[in-house]
């Protein structure tokens, strides 16, 4: 009988509103995302403020979703690793490619690569292309292609 007594105890001490997960008070993100597109931080003024908001676990991925610091917080350090550019200034290899001040990349197949003085050497013409250079013999003028 206490088996029995114990067991129905058990059983209703796991189906009370307390145990059910629904009464668990729900986890707070550590940054939400306003109707307005601003990321507010936890334990900041806005963050309280917004009730209806897109949960983040941190204030990088709030804005790689489109959001924005608010105006009086200073925006994160950024990563400057990524915008390293890759010019070189070892420019006595003739293995370079040369961007022209007018952003044209020139290779050394180019008949204009030896007249070239003033220039950013790369090492490969994608990373000339990639430092906003363009190949030559593109046309910038894009109402003439037409």
């Amino acid at each position: 009988m206490k088996h029995l007594l114990w067991v129905a105890v058990a059983t209703l001490a796991a189906c009370s509103p307390a145990a059910s997960p629904a009464a668990v008070a729900p986890v707070e993100p550590n940054v939400k995302l306003s109707g307005g597109g601003i990321c507010h931080e936890r334990n900041t003024a806005g963050y309280n403020q917004t009730q209806k908001a897109r949960p983040f676990e941190s204030i990088e991925a709030c804005l790689k979703a489109g959001g924005r610091v608010p105006r009086n917080v200073p925006a994160p350090a950024k990563d400057k690793s990524a915008d390293v550019d890759k010019a070189l200034f070892d420019t006595d290899n003739v293995s370079i490619v040369k961007k022209s001040r007018t952003g044209i990349c020139h290779d050394a197949s180019s008949g204009s690569f030896s007249v070239i003085i003033h220039f950013r050497a790369y090492r490969t013409m994608q990373d000339c292309l990639d430092s906003g250079g363009r190949p030559r013999g593109a046309s910038t003028d894009a109402a003439g292609s037409a």
